[in-house]
């Protein structure tokens, strides 16, 4: 029989024994306590605009993140254990992907954990400085465009008469554009295309350039103010270049000096009257180079007035004896011509005739009788003391030798209409050193040339339709030719008077 001891029974290990556990023991705990360092992912894909992404961080310490590239931002750069750690990426300027290394470190831990991001391409960008560019006079000019790119471009669109350099390039450069002179009668424009290699993104530039044509006088709206005209009816150039314009609605004369901003009153201005310092609806003017005397068509007041240079008042020269048919008297004169030997020529709407006045003449000689029905608008004389009508209802202009009833006409007499061989409303007429005739035509809004013998005539200016660009015309109502050749023409609805360069 097997008996028990109550009692339990004391073993006795040896030390070996002890010793081997207690290593056992200890090395079991190092391992569990050893610091560790992973990451969730080691790769992170982002999209090229501004964005925001995140890495998970595995670790039993303190641990601290960086980046190479400084279009990362981190929302925090340490920390411990365990963590999510989001960052912001900046929008990719270039159309090129780019990538950036991430580095996290840890306590104790040897080998540091590395990720990638990688930002794919960004948008091309293509803006320009300027949408246009305006080369207002018709000279050879220069101008500049800034081009602002992330990427490389190509300019195209630009026509034989602009030149752009440099037509590509990569990046930010400055655009030098030059345009040839415009020896046309029209604007001329081109859009100029930038775009960006390999992707549809672009800018463009609007450019234009003016016609062969210069605002000389007015120019800014209807006006009283001494930069403004309102409804100018004639112009005379004086040998010193200076323009003298019968400023209608104004009731004044102005005087514009070369490359002026404004106008000096040299008669009227001083309201709508009768008195000698006033106009009423003035329209013709001439004046006396040797001495500067002012010659002046006071429509209104059926008179012609003279104003010494510097004065303040005018004297009555032809008319002012009432309206009526003597020959003291005017009714409505319009036109009026100063000839060599100061004869002054005056055309009165209302009398349907023209009137010489000598000199000092307290009437005037009855020079031509105009058709009555055919409303005479507009007149002038060449060297031979020929006299040119423009005829209104007629659509013509008729040439009248000295003392001659009977005229011929050289130009329209095809009726009121579009065509180059037709006129309507000639209200300017200028004879130059080869007989050609200019007429302004005030219902055309243009100005035609018709050489002797010719069957049609040639624009010269306008013929745009209505308007006030610079290629265009707005009811022309008398014109200039200088010695150079630059055409002068005063438009009444355009409230200007511009210069057609040669």
């Amino acid at each position: 029989m097997t008996t028990y001891s109550p009692y339990p029974v004391r073993l006795n290990p040896s030390p070996l024994l002890w010793i081997f556990v207690l290593a056992a023991i200890m090395l079991g705990c190092k391992k569990d306590d050893q610091p560790t360092l992973n990451l969730t992912t080691k790769t992170i894909e982002v999209q090229g605009g501004r964005t925001t992404a995140t890495i998970g961080i595995v670790a039993s310490g303190t641990w601290s993140i960086e980046a190479d590239q400084p279009w990362i931002h981190f929302s925090k750069t340490s920390g411990t254990g365990n963590s999510t750690v989001s960052f912001d990426v900046d929008l990719n300027p270039v159309p090129i992907g780019r990538t950036a290394n991430l580095t996290i470190k840890a306590d104790n831990v040897a080998n540091a954990q590395m990720a990638v991001v990688n930002q794919l391409p960004g948008d091309a960008i293509v803006k320009v400085s300027r949408l246009q560019t305006v080369f207002s006079a018709p000279e050879s000019l220069l101008d500049t465009v800034r081009v602002v790119s992330n990427t490389s471009w190509t300019v195209s669109g630009n026509p034989s008469w602009l030149t752009v350099t440099p037509v590509n390039g990569t990046g930010n450069t400055t655009l030098t554009l030059t345009a040839q002179k415009n020896t046309g009668l029209t604007k001329r424009q081109a859009k100029l295309t930038i775009a960006a290699s390999g992707s549809t993104v672009s800018a463009s530039i609007n450019t234009l350039q003016n016609p062969r044509v210069v605002v000389v006088a007015g120019g800014n709206f209807n006006g009283s103010n001494l930069n403004q005209l309102f409804a100018p009816s004639s112009v005379f150039m004086d040998s010193q270049g200076n323009l003298f314009i019968a400023d209608g609605f104004n009731n004044r004369v102005v005087k514009w000096t070369p490359n002026s901003k404004q106008g000096i009153v040299v008669a009227g201005g001083n309201g709508v009257g009768n008195n000698p310092d006033q106009l009423y609806g003035p329209h013709g003017v001439a004046v006396n180079n040797a001495n500067g005397d002012l010659y002046v068509s006071d429509t209104q007041n059926s008179r012609v007035m003279k104003w010494t240079p510097g004065s303040t008042f005018g004297v009555v020269v032809a008319g002012g004896n009432g309206v009526g048919s003597n020959l003291n008297q005017l009714a409505t004169p319009v036109g009026i011509y100063l000839d060599a030997s100061k004869n002054l020529y005056v055309l009165e709407s209302g009398n349907h005739r023209i009137t010489k006045w000598a000199p000092g003449a307290t009437s005037g000689v009855n020079v031509l009788d105009l058709v009555v029905t055919e409303t005479a608008v507009s007149f002038t004389l060449d060297s031979n003391g020929n006299i040119y009508v423009g005829s209104g209802l007629g659509a013509n202009v008729t040439r009248y030798a000295p003392g001659s009833s009977i005229g011929t006409v050289i130009a329209g007499g095809n009726g009121v209409g579009t065509g180059l061989n037709q006129i309507d409303a000639p209200s300017g007429i200028w004879i130059d050193n080869t007989n050609s005739v200019y007429i302004s035509e005030q219902g055309n809004h243009r100005v035609v040339k018709w050489t002797p013998g010719a069957s049609s005539g040639i624009v010269v200016a306008g013929g745009n339709g209505q308007g006030v660009d610079l290629d265009q015309l707005a009811a022309p109502s008398a014109l200039w030719i200088a010695d150079n050749g630059d055409l002068y023409v005063v438009e009444q609805q355009g409230n200007r008077v511009v210069k057609w360069l040669k």
